[in-house]
């Protein structure tokens, strides 16, 4: 495991742990099968069920989901950290390809924004623990857990306990909330 202090990355590694708007998260781009079927393995996570996407903007997001007016006037109104189900465009035809709708995520300017900028594409966002443990907030818990050699973590250091992003389903006229 290779750890970074500063936003500069290696492009020669493809996984990623880095802080988010709630804890540390997995990344890598959304159409490498092999580094999403690695990030599965390590969280002992069932391979049938799909990752949420983050995007760098509405911009992009937009190019990857179908999005309706309301919808992103109910996305910009969140002040808390969010996710929404969407239903998804052509582009995301081969990820999850049984699923009609995926969830995804736009965060504040951090690591994963910047990835997901610089590689012009979504990346996975799911957050770095087992399935069905608590999130991780602290490097060395990760490093003891997730010791690989084919991921980079970029070090923020301990990083607060913020509840998980609220889920919301916008796929209905009526928006649900799911967490």
């Amino acid at each position: 495991m290779e750890i970074y202090f500063t936003n500069n990355f290696p492009n020669n590694k493809k996984i990623y742990i880095h802080a988010t708007d709630t804890c540390y998260g997995f990344a890598c781009r959304y159409d490498d099968q092999k580094s999403l079927q690695e990030i599965m393995r390590m969280k002992g996570r069932p391979a049938k069920k799909p990752f949420s996407l983050l995007f760098a903007d509405l911009f992009m997001l937009k190019k990857f989901c179908v999005l309706k007016e309301e919808q992103i006037n109910f996305i910009k109104k969140q002040t808390q950290p969010s996710s929404f189900i969407l239903p998804k465009k052509n582009l995301l035809q081969d990820y999850f390809p049984t699923e009609k709708n995926i969830c995804v995520r736009i965060e504040n300017e951090n690591f994963p924004v910047f990835l997901s900028r610089q590689l012009n594409c979504p990346v996975t966002s799911t957050s770095v623990n087992k399935s069905g443990e608590k999130p991780m907030y602290w490097p060395k818990d990760i490093i003891s857990t997730f010791c690989e050699e084919n991921i980079t973590l970029i070090n923020s250091g301990k990083i607060p306990k913020i509840p998980p992003s609220t889920i919301w389903n916008l796929t209905n006229k009526q928006y649900i909330k799911l967490r």
